[in-house]
C-alpha cells in the first residue's frame, strides 16, 4: 500500500491544493447561511423584545392609572378639601358639607393630571418605538 502511495505521490499534490480550497469554500458558504439564519432569529427576538418593553410599559401606565383612579375615588374626604368651595345661598352645613364630598373628588382630579400626562407620552413614546420596526 505503501509504494501505492509513492508511486501515486505527484496525482495526490496536484489535487490536494484545490481539494483543500474547496473544503474551505464549503465550510464558508455553510457558516454564510447558518449566519444568515442566525440574522433572522436575531431579528425576531429584538421584535419581540419590543413588544414586552411595550407591554411592561402599558402595564406600569395601568398601575399608575389605578393608583391615580383610587386615590381620586377615596372615600375619606376631610373638611380642609371642600373649604374653599363656593357658598351657596340658603344652604345649611348639612347640605354643603355633602356637596363637598362632590367638590372634593372633583378637585382632586385636576392635581394628577400631571401623572396621567407623563404615563401618556410615555406609552406615546413606546408605540412610536415599535412602529419603526
Amino acid at each position: 500500500m505503501r509504494n501505492w502511495f509513492i508511486a501515486h505521490y505527484d496525482v495526490f499534490k496536484d489535487f490536494a491544493g484545490p481539494a483543500v480550497t474547496l473544503l474551505g469554500f464549503a465550510v464558508t458558504i455553510s457558516l454564510g447561511i447558518i449566519g444568515f439564519n442566525t440574522f433572522g432569529r436575531w431579528k425576531r427576538q429584538e421584535v419581540e423584545q419590543r413588544s414586552m418593553d411595550i407591554a411592561f410599559e402599558a402595564l406600569k401606565v395601568a398601575y399608575k392609572a389605578q393608583h391615580v383612579f383610587d386615590h381620586i375615588r377615596a372615600p375619606l374626604i376631610s373638611a380642609y378639601e371642600w373649604e374653599d368651595m363656593p357658598v351657596v345661598p340658603g344652604d345649611d352645613e348639612h347640605k354643603r358639607s355633602r356637596r363637598g364630598s362632590y367638590y372634593a373628588i372633583g378637585k382632586r382630579a385636576p392635581r394628577t393630571r400631571s401623572i396621567s400626562n407623563q404615563s401618556g407620552q410615555s406609552m406615546r413614546n413606546a408605540w412610536r418605538c415599535s412602529a419603526r420596526t
